[in-house]
């Protein structure tokens, strides 16, 4: 059996809150980061297949269950594109 090691630190209340400030702003700079680059392409107004599942937080199979729901079109040869609006309305009408 494995042994751990256990280590003990002793921190200032202020060093406490320096580090988790520290680490709180990384994770949020990380996530913007990352969230950055979706809204873009949210915004241009169409996204890849694996955009559009993670868009709409479904799994790849759920996905080409629903797909034909959704128009097509070609964003180049042999890549297929879905228009945010009509993802939007799809999960909206699947809401009613």
């Amino acid at each position: 059996m494995a042994s751990k090691r256990i280590q003990l630190i002793e921190l200032e209340i202020e060093e406490l809150k320096a580090l988790v400030s520290e680490v709180v702003s990384e994770s949020i700079a990380h996530f913007s980061k990352g969230n950055s680059n979706q809204e873009e392409k949210i915004k241009r107004g169409y996204l890849n297949q694996k955009e559009a599942m993670e868009y709409l937080g479904v799994s790849k199979n759920t996905f080409y269950q629903i797909k034909h729901n959704f128009s097509e079109y070609n964003i180049s040869q042999g890549r297929k594109g879905y228009r945010v609006k009509v993802l939007d309305e799809y999960v909206l009408n699947s809401i009613r």
